[in-house]
């Protein structure tokens, strides 16, 4: 066990990789400040573990989720890529769009992880009742979390989308800030991974 510390205490100490992420700052270097080897492995260990730590941060400071929005209204698309791109920055992507056809293109196998599915209830012709089992039969994406986002559906209505498989239904508010706020509320809610930026 000393002697995998070691190595990889040694081989992880001053590889570009560090520089490349931006943390540079881990690149401390190891030096032998006394003269027994049990000393200079018990500081390759302890710096092995720093460094595997601090590297743990540095990759959850770069991490990033796709959120996949079908809505019907290219208005409402246009204002929730603005309100992510605000809130969250790089670290959370949307694709919104208004074709069905395209919504579950990226759902196809080969597709980049989708992370969290926002879905308008009117789709035009047809609804999100009918899309969700859909989604449930593609392989892999069953346990992805599917939210039914509409200011006008039916107390029935939703209760047969949760039915379908909905993780939740949500009603659309109005208003940009309460619209932000309740954007920042389902991404804490089902990536909290991903908090958002302070406004």
């Amino acid at each position: 066990m000393t002697c995998y510390y070691l190595s990889n205490a040694i081989s992880l100490i001053g590889r570009p990789a560090f520089r490349e992420q931006g943390c540079d700052w881990l690149s401390s270097g190891l030096t032998v400040s006394g003269p027994r080897f049990s000393f200079f492995i018990g500081q390759a260990i302890r710096e092995y573990r720093l460094m595997a730590r601090l590297l743990l941060l540095c990759k959850l400071k770069t991490l990033s989720a796709l959120l996949l929005v079908l809505d019907d209204d290219d208005d409402d698309c246009v204002m929730l890529t603005q309100l992510i791109k605000t809130r969250f920055g790089e670290r959370l992507s949307l694709v919104c769009t208004t074709s069905q056809a395209d919504f579950l293109a990226h759902l196809a196998p080969g597709e980049p992880l989708v992370s969290l599915i926002l879905l308008d209830y009117h789709l035009p012709p047809t609804t999100s009742r009918e899309l969700i089992p859909l989604i449930r039969a593609q392989a892999g994406r069953e346990q992805v979390p599917v939210v039914v986002w509409s200011a006008q559906a039916s107390a029935q209505a939703q209760q047969a989308c949760l039915a379908q498989g909905a993780s939740e239904y949500l009603s659309k508010v109005a208003g940009v800030e309460q619209l932000s706020q309740q954007l920042s509320q389902l991404v804490l809610r089902y990536l909290p991974a991903f908090p958002p930026d302070e406004a």
